[in-house]
């Protein structure tokens, strides 16, 4: 019986890394299928150098730590009914980047980062409701009770 708690609580966390470090990666791997020339390598996998990091690394680790906050809340809209956070999201990442989308490429590239980041951060939300119904302990209908939702 333990065991079986211990498992699934793992499971529940394992969805944190989901959302993170599989979110970046597959983020990435789908701004790579779209970019010529692909993307330079992320700052985690290059080897560490003691001169400032030029601006173009300072924006894509801003880019991937705004991407990672955008899954978050994007998961827990969609896992508890609440479609005004998605809407939310959307609208900022569209007035904070409003400039830069005068530029077609900055544009498509922008649209494509972000639909990559919202369609994980669904199905994640969504493989987690199948979880928490079969196999958790099914959590997500008593938050959606509170919060007046589902």
């Amino acid at each position: 019986m333990i065991w079986a708690d211990l498992l699934r609580a793992a499971v529940y966390l394992s969805f944190i890394f989901l959302i993170w470090q599989a979110g970046n990666q597959f983020c990435r791997l789908v701004l790579n299928a779209a970019s010529a020339p692909p993307l330079p390598p992320s700052p985690e996998s290059m080897p560490p150098q003691d001169e400032e990091k030029p601006t173009g690394q300072h924006t894509i680790a801003a880019g991937r730590i705004i991407g990672v906050l955008e899954r978050i809340l994007i998961f827990l809209g969609v896992l508890f009914g609440r479609w005004e956070i998605i809407a939310g999201v959307v609208a900022l990442k569209t007035v904070a980047r409003y400039k830069e989308l005068d530029d077609q490429l900055n544009a498509e590239y922008f649209l494509i980062g972000s639909l990559a980041s919202i369609f994980w951060a669904a199905m994640m939300a969504f493989a987690f409701i199948l979880f928490d119904h079969f196999a958790g302990y099914r959590i997500v209908p008593g938050v959606q009770a509170l919060l007046g939702a589902g």
